[in-house]
Order: structure tokens, then sequence, then C-alpha cells
């Protein structure tokens, strides 16, 4: 996971958009952040996404439902802003391979 995120990151700052991709993220997970700067329906890229794995400072897996165990993310960004990422790594998967596919046909 964490190596991926690296290299999608790497990806993007060598010029791959990635605007536009919070359609694919949207049923990825839940993203909180201890900000009274985020705005309401705000939605994540999958570079953030990326920006939260490289960054974590704990990772938990959660195997409440053995067919959907969810992975927990939480640091501190800028400011000491506290953030929680929980997310399902297989549908963060397949969500990566709609995107690949549509860069592969554009």
């Amino acid at each position: 996971m964490l190596a991926l995120a690296i290299a999608l990151r790497t990806k993007f700052y060598q010029g791959i958009p990635y605007a536009g991709t919070e359609k694919y993220m949207e049923n990825v997970g839940f993203m909180e952040l201890e900000s009274k700067s985020v705005t309401k329906g705000w939605r994540f890229t999958i570079k953030d996404v990326c920006d939260k794995i490289i960054h974590a400072d704990e990772v938990t897996r959660l195997f409440d439902k053995p067919d959907q165990p969810l992975t927990v993310l939480s640091g501190t960004g800028p400011g000491n802003t506290k953030w929680t990422l929980g997310f399902s790594l297989s549908i963060f998967a397949d969500a990566m391979l709609w995107w690949v596919e549509e860069l592969d046909e554009a």
C-alpha cells in the first residue's frame, strides 16, 4: 500500500492529473479533519488518499465484517491538525483500476 502511494504521488508530481479523481474516491471511505476550514461536502482525490497513506502515524485494520475489513489511518497535518482516513483497501484498489483504465483510454 505504501509503495503504491509513493509511486502514484511521484507520478502526480510528474504531471499525471489528479483533479477529477474525486469521483473514484466517493465510495472508498471517509476522511475526518479536525479543522474549521473544511467545507461541507468536501471530496478527496486519489492524491489526498496517497498523501494520507504516506504520512500516517498510525494504521489500524478493523475486521468487524470479515468480508469487508476497514483500514483506518490517522495522523497530524500542517498546524497540528489531526486527521483520520477510514477506507476499504479492496474498494480503493478497484477504484484505482477504473482510474487507470480511464487514463489508458485518454
